[in-house]
C-alpha cells in the first residue's frame, strides 16, 4: 500500500512527516484566514504549535512578512502599554501571538525613537536613591520602571546589586507589599471564613510574603497558621485559570499573563517544592478551585487535618 493512499494529504516538513487530512487543512484555513492566531488553532486541534506553524508557513510562504508589517491602533496602544510596564519585545510579541519580534522592535522604535539610549542610559545617584525609595515603600520592579521611563529587568538588575538587598530593602519592601496588597479572591476569602468558623482554630495570616535567598525570588502564601511548635502550616489555593488547572494542554497560551500552561506549571512546582522543603511535606496543603467547589468541607477538613497532626 502506498503512503498516499493511507493519508489524504500530507506535508513534509523538515524531512519529517507530520500528517494533516484534508478535512484538517480545510479548517487550519480557514480559522487562519479567520485571523485566528496558530497557538490557538493547535489548541483547537490538539496539535502542537511548532507542527501548525510550520504548516501554515508552507500554505502561506509569505506569511510573517503579512502577519507583521501590520498594527491595528488597538494593537499599538497594547504594545505601548505593554512597554510602559517593562515588557520587553519578545516577551510582547508573544503576548500579541506575531511570530517574529522583530516587528515589535522596529515599531517601538518609531513610537519611542530615543528608546535605545533611555534604555542604555547610566543610572544616576538620584534615580538610585529614587528606586530605593520606592522599593521601599513596597513599589514594584514595574511601578518604579514606568516612573524612570525604564526597561523592568534593568531596574530589578539594579536594586538586587544593592547594598542591604536581602537584610534591608527586601524585608522592608515585603512587609510593605502585604500591607499594600490586600486582594484574594472570592474563594480565598470563602475559604478564610470557613477557617474562621472552626472551633478553636488557631491565629492564621494571609497574603503573606516570603523570600527565596536562593534563587532571588518572593513568593505569596495564601494562608499562614504558625503553631506553638514552632512548625508552620501553608495554604495554597490555586484557581483553575490561573494556575493551569488539568483542562489545559501544556501549549495552551494565557494571553492575559504571557506564558503558557506548561510555564506556568514549572512555576508552582517550584514554589510548592520549596515551601515543602521549608515547613515539611505534610505542612503544606493544596486546594484547587474544582476541589473546593465540589466539596469544600473536605478541603478544609485537610487544613484541620495538617494543623492537627502537626500540634502534636
Amino acid at each position: 500500500m502506498l503512503l498516499r493512499d493511507l493519508f489524504s494529504t500530507t506535508a513534509i516538513i523538515e524531512g519529517r512527516l507530520s500528517t494533516f487530512t484534508d478535512v484538517d487543512i480545510k479548517k487550519i484555513r480557514s480559522l487562519y484566514n479567520q485571523g485566528v492566531r496558530p497557538i490557538e488553532i493547535a489548541r483547537q486541534l490538539g496539535r502542537s504549535r511548532s507542527s501548525i506553524s510550520k504548516l501554515l508557513d508552507k500554505l502561506y510562504p509569505d506569511r510573517e512578512k503579512q502577519e507583521n508589517q501590520h498594527f491595528t491602533d488597538e494593537e499599538k496602544t497594547k504594545v505601548q502599554s505593554l512597554y510602559d510596564q517593562g515588557v520587553g519585545p519578545v516577551e510582547i510579541a508573544r503576548q500579541l501571538g506575531r511570530s517574529s519580534s522583530g516587528y515589535i522592535s522596529d515599531l517601538l522604535d518609531q513610537l519611542y525613537p530615543n528608546r535605545e539610549k533611555q534604555e542604555k542610559r547610566p543610572f544616576t545617584g538620584e534615580d538610585i536613591k529614587t528606586m530605593r525609595e520606592m522599593f521601599l515603600d513596597g513599589r514594584t520592579y514595574n511601578n518604579i520602571g514606568q516612573y524612570l521611563k525604564r526597561n523592568r529587568s534593568s531596574v530589578e538588575r539594579k536594586i538586587k546589586k544593592m547594598k542591604g538587598f536581602e537584610t534591608v530593602l527586601l524585608p522592608n519592601h515585603l512587609e510593605k507589599r502585604e500591607a499594600l496588597d490586600r486582594y484574594i479572591s472570592d474563594e480565598e476569602r470563602d475559604i478564610v471564613a470557613a477557617l474562621q468558623a472552626v472551633p478553636d482554630m488557631l491565629p492564621f495570616q494571609t497574603n503573606k510574603w516570603i523570600y527565596r535567598k536562593d534563587i532571588k525570588r518572593y513568593y505569596n502564601i495564601d494562608i499562614i497558621i504558625p503553631l506553638a511548635n514552632g512548625q508552620t502550616i501553608a495554604v495554597e489555593y490555586f484557581g483553575d485559570y490561573y494556575h493551569a488547572g488539568p483542562e489545559y494542554a501544556d501549549d495552551h497560551y494565557f494571553k492575559q499573563f504571557g506564558i503558557t500552561a506548561a510555564e506556568r506549571r514549572t512555576y508552582d512546582k517550584d514554589k510548592m517544592d520549596y515551601l515543602r522543603s521549608l515547613y515539611g511535606k505534610d505542612n503544606v496543603v493544596l486546594i484547587w478551585g474544582h476541589e473546593w467547589l465540589s466539596d469544600s468541607k473536605s478541603c478544609v477538613a485537610r487544613i484541620v487535618d495538617a494543623v492537627r497532626a502537626a500540634s502534636r
